[in-house]
Formats: structure tokens, sequence, C-alpha cells
């Protein structure tokens, strides 16, 4: 017996260090170029469709490209994986500017929801679960937070644009879940 649970242990130990050796090999992709980031803002914000038969828009071949994803070779998971690596590295660098964007500098999230494409948080919320909790170093404000403003702000003459930032308010929040702990909320892990 003892020797079943010795062998038991020592195969658990080399699964579990094969796994932890995948996933730092997941996320081993170097920083993204500057003009990807551009690119994200660009294509997000005129909502170009993508090359990529498998793929919608643009942006979404530039952020898998940003995440060193091999769409004929990754697997789903490793794909979810790289991108969401990739992302809670880079998050506060994809900063976007226009003089239609009230958040010079803000993060594309906000950049997306202020040209009224909430497709990239839905995309970036579903396919990947990313990190919506950060701080924008650009305004202080975390996404929610941003969107609690632009509710208060928006005109009540545009009941349609109220009720689309309150949609994906509501999704952000379906994404997170509170931390009695630590007194505030964290993205869901799949």
């Amino acid at each position: 017996m003892k020797k079943l649970l010795t062998i038991y242990l020592i195969l658990a130990n080399i699964f579990t260090t094969q796994a932890q050796e995948k996933k730092v090999e997941v996320c081993n992709c170097p920083e993204p170029e500057r003009v990807d980031y551009a690119k994200i803002c660009s294509y997000t914000r005129d909502k170009k469709i993508a090359k990529e038969e498998s793929l919608n828009y643009l942006f979404q071949e530039i952020l898998l490209k940003m995440s060193c994803v091999d769409l004929k070779n990754d697997s789903q998971e490793t794909i979810i994986q790289k991108v969401n690596c990739m992302w809670n590295k880079y998050k506060t660098k994809f900063a976007c500017d226009s003089l239609e964007f009230n958040v010079p500098n803000g993060n594309v999230l906000k950049f997306t929801l202020n040209f009224n494409f909430p497709d990239f948080v839905y995309y970036m919320g579903d396919y990947y679960n990313v990190d919506f909790t950060f701080v924008d170093p650009a305004d202080g404000k975390t996404l929610l937070e941003y969107l609690d403003k632009e509710i208060s702000n928006t005109n009540m003459k545009r009941p349609e644009r109220i009720r689309e930032l309150k949609e994906v308010r509501a999704f952000i929040l379906e994404k997170r879940i509170y931390n009695p702990k630590e007194q505030n909320f964290f993205p869901v892990k799949k």
C-alpha cells in the first residue's frame, strides 16, 4: 500500500509539474509593438471586418497576433490562456486617444464604449474572461466607474445609449464575483 501511495504521489507531482511548465510556455510572448496597440484602437473604432474567415473583426486578428496565437495549432484552451496572459501583462498599455474620446489615452475598453462598440467588451469577456477590474492610469477609474459616470452623464433624450451602457455594466458584473475577505470584486476564473 505504501508503494502504491508513493507511486501515486510521484505521478501527481510529475503531472502537476508538466501542467505548470506548459502554462509558463503559453505566457512567453514578447511585448506587443506600439503600433499593434494603435491598430486595436483604430480597428475597434472603425469596426473593421476580419480577413481571416474564422474571425468576425480585424481587431481579433491583431489581438491574437499580439498573444502569439497559432490558430492552426493552438487549442481553444491555449488560445484563451495566451490572450489572457498577454492582457494581464499589458492591459494598461492598451491606451487609445481621439478628440471624440472623453478619456485622453484611456483604455481600449472605455474607448470602444465611447464609440458605441460594446462588442469588444463582450468579446473580451465571453471569449477570454479578461480582467475588467483594473484601474486605468489615464483617469484613475475602473471600467465600472467609467460606465457609472457615462450613464449618469448621458442625456435622458438618449434612452438607447443609456440602455446599452447599462447592459454592458450588467455583463461586467456577471463576469465578476465578490470576495468578502478583500471587500472587492475580482474576475471569475473559468
